[in-house]
């Protein structure tokens, strides 16, 4: 990922925060990292290393290199050793004096206050840090305990290792079956990516408080008007502060908040090894039981173009990062966002990896041919203008992919229900949280808000399938001046007969719908903007 030349934009009002953050962070890394000789600090080993030490040897580092008390958390005791995190620029001083180096520590060293906010019962302390599947659980029942008129908690599957895969449904009303878009965000496919988990959660907290996790983020005036005229009161006592931009996206979609997809991963790599989580727990290496190596890569185990044969997508060796699995839709975890998706038939999907700093837009597969015109191809740069990395370096970008994949997400949403899918890669991937991490946080909010945006400006064509009866008909519905060539067939969702189509421009188009023992039914529809709908009605072939 070669690093992309820094471009200086207009700053509007909303990003004079993220203007004087990116100051701040430019400073920090220049004084913390200045010794170290490193490029643009992302990643945990940027900021620390871990050390094991005895207590000669412990009295050896602070004569050798002065380091403080402040500077030597303990982290863990193991026999009459004390493992250690250090400051990273004590690092060429611990490899010169041949000091015990823990290479492949787990993330709980590098985050030790994790304990900390286990034993918290304050919502905010638990969105403070970084999240192992404990807090993430803890988070989600708070939320829907406090939100239950807006919130509904889902169970949808299970991991190998036996864990929840929980999903939050937020929307107005949400036991109605109202007809409104469906969209998926998606966390931590790949569990050794923590902020991926965040980026989910943080959007959660924000739409139901209408307001941040983190008031700093706020400035002291915006934070006393927000107080002083949009504070409200549910019915079991939560107070909340939204606003129209927040009724807005609860009157007008049903969002499906998955913030950990790999819960195995994730606590492997909390647990176990850093280099470890990306995969799921599938045992796949020699000897049984528990291997760095072991596990499926989730996204390369969907079905759309599994084992394409492109070099380099994936791979069938066990060991390999990139582990596509025994069979397409092998494992749990993809089998209970299929069933999601199945349900739902989600008109938009995002789903969440770190840290290269771009939009991935559908196909992601290399020998997967686009349709024409490319609507994603169009949303998927909106999308990357909205971004903010936080960082001096890049800016978001929307490309195709990263390298050569297959079995993706995205690709399978986009192919079997025409969701407008996208994997945001956010700009950071395990750094301090504060402030590093939640700067990341905080720039991938505006893509996710941009989406939802893009779908009220439309122009979109909403079509809705019935039978003579005008009760909801399943029928596949195209539209004739578009173009696809991977086989694509889109159906309306069965409850509702209804299928959303973004237009790439305003115009008149032709909408089709077909079903098996019906005649054909067509609809020319003029769409200038926002939502225009089109009904049609499928009369029996018997009846005429």
């Amino acid at each position: 990922m070669e690093p992309l030349p820094c471009k200086y934009r207009s700053v509007a009002p909303r990003q004079l925060l993220n203007l004087t953050a990116l100051v701040f962070l430019i400073v920090s890394l220049r004084s913390e990292h200045a010794t170290t000789g490193d490029s643009l600090p992302l990643r945990w080993m940027d900021f620390h290393e871990i050390v094991r030490l005895s207590a000669t040897e412990r009295n050896r580092l602070r004569r050798e290199t002065g380091i403080s008390d402040q500077e030597l958390r303990e982290v863990e005791r193991v026999d009459r050793d004390v493992i250690y995190r250090v400051p990273v620029h004590y690092r060429a001083a611990l490899q010169d004096g041949d000091y015990r180096i823990v290479g492949d520590p787990p993330f709980r060293f590098i985050d030790p206050d994790i304990s900390v906010r286990h034993l918290s019962q304050d919502l905010r302390v638990w969105m403070s840090g970084y999240k192992d599947a404990l807090l993430v659980e803890k988070i989600l029942f708070a939320l829907a305990e406090r939100f239950p008129d807006i919130t509904r908690l889902e169970t949808i599957g299970q991991t190998h290792e036996g864990r929840p895969i929980l999903a939050l449904k937020i929307a107005r009303n949400p036991a109605e079956q109202r007809n409104r878009p469906t969209v998926l965000l998606a966390g931590a496919h790949h569990g050794n990516e923590p902020l991926s988990v965040d980026y989910v959660l943080d959007f959660a907290y924000f739409l139901l408080y209408g307001t941040p996790a983190f008031e700093e983020e706020e400035g002291v005036i915006a934070r006393s008007f927000r107080e002083t005229f949009y504070r409200q009161t549910n019915a079991v006592g939560t107070e909340f502060f939204r606003q129209r931009e927040h009724e807005d996206i609860l009157d007008n979609f049903v969002i499906w908040c998955v913030p950990l997809v790999n819960a195995d991963g994730l606590d492997s790599f909390w647990y176990r090894n850093v280099y470890s989580g990306r995969k799921n727990a599938r045992d796949t290496t020699a000897p049984p039981g528990w291997n760095k190596e072991d596990g499926v890569d989730l996204n390369r185990n969907y079905p759309y173009q599994w084992d394409s044969g492109y070099e380099g997508s994936s791979s069938g060796e066990g060991r390999s990062l990139y582990f596509r699995g025994p069979t397409p839709a092998s494992e749990p975890e993809v089998a209970a966002i299929m069933q999601l998706a199945e349900r739902e038939r989600f008109a938009l999907a995002l789903s969440f990896h770190c840290y290269a700093t771009k939009i991935l837009v559908p196909y992601t597969a290399e020998e997967a041919t686009n349709p024409r015109p490319h609507v994603a191809w169009r949303l998927g740069q909106q999308l990357a203008r909205a971004g903010i990395s936080n960082r001096p370096d890049r800016d978001y970008v929307a490309v195709k992919n990263l390298y050569a994949v297959d079995g993706t997400d995205q690709d399978f949403l986009f192919h079997r229900y025409g969701t407008l899918a996208f994997i945001v890669e956010g700009s950071y991937l395990s750094p301090d949280y504060e402030p590093f991490g939640r700067l990341s946080i905080r720039g991938v909010r505006p893509i996710i808000l941009r989406a939802l945006q893009a779908f009220r400006e439309g122009p979109v064509v909403t079509v809705y399938t019935t039978d003579e009866e005008s009760q909801p008909l399943t029928a596949v519905v195209t539209i004739e001046e578009y173009d696809y060539y991977e086989g694509e067939s889109f159906e309306t969702r069965p409850r509702t007969g209804r299928f959303d189509f973004l237009l790439e421009r305003p115009g008149v188009v032709t909408v089709q719908a077909n079903r098996d023992g019906y005649l054909a039914a067509r609809q020319r529809v003029q769409c200038n903007g926002g939502a225009c709908e089109a009904h049609l009605k499928l009369t029996p072939v018997s009846s005429r």
